[in-house]
């Protein structure tokens, strides 16, 4: 666009003073072996101007005689270019739409027009082709591209290597050695290379902690020795203390250390963030030689700060229960009845009727739930969605890292299985 004003403003300014030279009076001669020649200045102006574009439209010619006709052998090569860069481009498309074979045959197709297409060997490489891969990596341009193709036909922790070692200002390729690195149980690496990334892509700090508070508690989980796990699982409390395995973990190595105090400060704290039932299964575990009486004022405590949260309802109704304190367990459980409840508060409402020695209200829809309750949140995977039945840091349907989250179940779900008491 800039160029064509520029052109434009050109041709005005040329054209103003062509118009300016053919209004002025006098002439203009030129007298050259025998030649006289006598014109205004403006047609002399006018006559250099076509003189110079002589030179420029023949060349313009030639170009596209030579080039562009196809009669030629550059002409003939450009066309093998621009062909080949199309069959490139297809094939990659088909290779994003998982047609691996079809996307093979246009790389191969490409690669017969023009040995050296980048795109087309890029192609070849991500399918497996160890001589497009070698190719890509002999040039200096191309040395990242055969790194990206290596460690997508074969994700671990070789290629990964390289790929850092290519683009070691690249976020995802730390991500990529991050992944790998966690998916082999190699904690410090993984760690080391969340830093890099961190460091190069600082705007999701949140999300940053919990894949480093993720890790630790992975690395906790895997320990054999409890020191070592009791120092990865502070490690995941302090990345982020509302991460629930790394807080559970670290409240459970504290209380075996009678440090119950402590542990009850962090659970309390992640609760107070979101209320989560293996928080209030640690926050339970404690003190199990409490009484009954003395657990539901703790769980009192403990549900303060969300009263209306489901789990705090049901933890208090549990512990009620335990008390023998039914109505208490029932009033908890009044706002969760109504609608389309979950099968654990319909269950938990009646044995609380079964303790009372009474029946349900023959109009109350709960009981259907102890069968066709609502679904309770569970652990999924941000990335395939699948549900896994416990928090693990590798997704065990599509093995992303640090993937899992609680996640509430969408309204109307059924719950898989009955719960049981």
């Amino acid at each position: 666009m800039i160029a064509r004003l520029a052109k434009a403003v050109i041709g005005a300014l040329l054209a103003l003073v062509l118009a300016w030279l053919a209004v002025q009076p006098g002439w203009l001669e030129l007298r050259w072996l025998g030649w006289h020649v006598a014109t205004a200045p403006g047609w002399a102006l006018l006559a250099l101007l076509i003189v110079l574009a002589i030179p420029l439209l023949l060349g313009r010619l030639y170009t596209a005689i030579r080039y562009r006709s196809g009669l030629f052998g550059p002409g003939r090569m450009l066309r093998r270019a621009r062909a080949a860069e199309l069959l490139a481009t297809r094939a990659l498309a088909d290779l994003l739409l998982a047609q691996s074979e079809r996307a093979a045959g246009q790389a191969a197709t490409a690669l017969g027009r023009v040995a050296d297409d980048p795109l087309a060997l890029f192609v070849a490489a991500r399918l497996g082709d160890k001589v497009a891969a070698d190719r890509l990596a002999a040039g200096k341009a191309t040395a990242r591209l055969a790194a990206i193709a290596r460690y997508l036909h074969a994700p671990g922790i070789e290629t990964t290597a390289r790929l850092v070692a290519l683009a070691p200002d690249s976020p995802a390729a730390w991500a990529a050695a991050f992944a790998e690195h966690a998916r082999a149980g190699q904690w410090e690496e993984a760690t080391a290379a969340l830093d890099k990334w961190t460091a190069l892509d600082p705007a999701d700090a949140a999300a940053m902690a919990t894949r480093r508070a993720a890790v630790a508690t992975a690395a906790a989980l895997a320990a054999t020795d409890d020191e070592v796990a009791t120092d990865w699982a502070r490690r995941a409390a302090r990345a982020a203390p509302g991460f629930v395995p790394g807080v559970v973990m670290a409240a459970r190595g504290l209380a075996a250390r009678d440090r119950r105090q402590k542990a009850a400060s962090l659970i309390l704290a992640a609760w107070d963030m979101a209320p989560h039932p293996e928080l209030a299964e640690a926050y339970a575990a404690l003190d199990p030689t409490e009484t009954a009486h003395h657990r539901l004022e703790r769980f009192r405590a403990l549900a303060a700060s969300h009263p209306d949260h489901p789990e705090s309802r049901m933890r208090l109704a549990e512990a009620a229960l335990g008390a023998g304190e039914a109505l208490a367990a029932l009033e908890a459980l009044a706002p969760l009845l109504a609608g389309a409840p979950r099968a654990r508060a319909a269950h938990l409402a009646a044995i609380a009727h079964r303790q009372l020695g009474i029946e349900p209200d023959p109009h109350a829809r709960w009981p259907e739930a102890l069968v066709h309750g609502a679904a309770e949140p569970d652990w999924r995977c941000d990335a395939c969605h699948a549900h896994a039945p416990h928090w693990s840091l590798v997704c065990p349907s599509c093995a992303a890292v640090a993937t899992l989250a609680w996640t509430e179940v969408p309204a109307g779900m059924a719950a898989p299985r009955r719960i049981g008491g």
